[in-house]
């Protein structure tokens, strides 16, 4: 079981939910994925090999919606300083 995504920052996602999902064995299946929000994808991405590994043929994965991209912010961004 995997952790809560959401106190991550976007680099550590990936590894927190490495392994976190199981399939039964599919016969050449094409599945699709649906997930509320995307923040970076690394659930999406860890679903999706799961299912390939387990044999699907493809994996297709909508999102309803997705977060915005982190923006790199000048430092005074970051300080409050206009």
């Amino acid at each position: 079981h995997a952790g809560p995504q959401a106190a991550l920052r976007l680099d550590a996602r990936a590894s927190n939910v490495r392994g976190a999902f199981e399939s039964a064995r599919l016969d050449a299946e094409t599945i699709a994925v649906v997930d509320d929000v995307m923040t970076s994808g690394a659930t999406l991405r860890e679903v999706a090999h799961c299912l390939c590994t387990a044999g699907a043929k493809d994996v297709h994965c909508w999102v309803i919606a997705r977060t915005p991209r982190p923006q790199t912010r000048h430092a005074g961004a970051l300080s409050g300083v206009p």
